[in-house]
């Protein structure tokens, strides 16, 4: 986060910022001011505004950070993206895997919205004051709502998300500039694919970028993405 000389927020500065304004664009890190390749007045949450509020806002903008502000509009945190839907995803499950036992069974794909909606549900409504419980169930209804948004009555394969989409990828021996501007492009890490054989070798995002190739002061002309790549990433099935 960026602030001016009165503690206000003035801008935000990510690994995706770094790879697409200055990266792909030959510009000099070293000599380049943060102020001219940062996002200007990014949007923010209230530390008491809903979680589900601030990762619709994040789902909707396609934002992986988001600036939190107290009552006075000081900067009081950072929200990541990916801790939010770690942490929802882990919620789920644990309604899911309860779901299961009192069913003896798996649920289908098809019910599984409606299920974690009627078991959180439940949940709320044992014990807490009134108005907190009204809050709860609001904030799970919104939970069910955004859900429905993003997958509609089912919840989807990877396959189905992905679709025909080609995936971006780059040799070994491709320079971290050349996959620099693929990523620009793609607006997202890529695959380190060998070609001839077809095998995944490893993944290069922004923030390896970032931390392994801004950060040490290496040139992106010269070095290889073999160099700088998360080898042997962990995959899943796309079904």
């Amino acid at each position: 986060l960026l602030l001016d000389i009165d503690g206000a927020l003035s801008g935000i500065i990510t690994d995706n910022d770094i790879t697409r304004r200055v990266v792909s664009k030959f510009v000099e890190p070293a000599s380049t001011v943060v102020s001219e390749v940062m996002t200007k007045d990014p949007k923010c949450v209230r530390s008491d505004d809903p979680a589900l509020d601030a990762l619709e806002l994040m789902v909707d903008n396609r934002f992986r950070h988001l600036p939190v502000l107290d009552e006075e509009g000081a900067v009081t945190g950072l929200l990541d993206i990916a801790k939010c839907l770690y942490e929802a995803v882990s919620a789920l499950e644990k309604v899911q895997e309860k779901s299961e036992s009192a069913s003896a069974g798996p649920k289908s794909s098809d019910a599984l919205t409606s299920t974690m909606a009627a078991a959180l549900l439940k949940s709320a409504s044992k014990g807490g004051a009134r108005s907190g419980q009204q809050a709860q169930l609001a904030q799970l209804q919104a939970m069910q709502a955004l859900m429905q948004q993003m997958f509609g009555e089912t919840v989807p394969t990877l396959r189905s998300i992905i679709g025909e989409e080609k995936v971006p990828s780059v040799s070994p021996s491709s320079t971290v500039r050349e996959a620099a501007k693929l990523m620009a492009q793609v607006r997202k890490g890529v695959l380190v694919i060998d070609k001839r054989k077809g095998v995944l070798l490893g993944i290069l995002t922004p923030k390896d970028l970032l931390s392994r190739v801004v950060a040490k002061d290496l040139s992106p002309d010269e070095t290889l993405v073999s160099a700088v790549m998360t080898p042997s990433p962990d995959f899943v099935s796309p079904e």
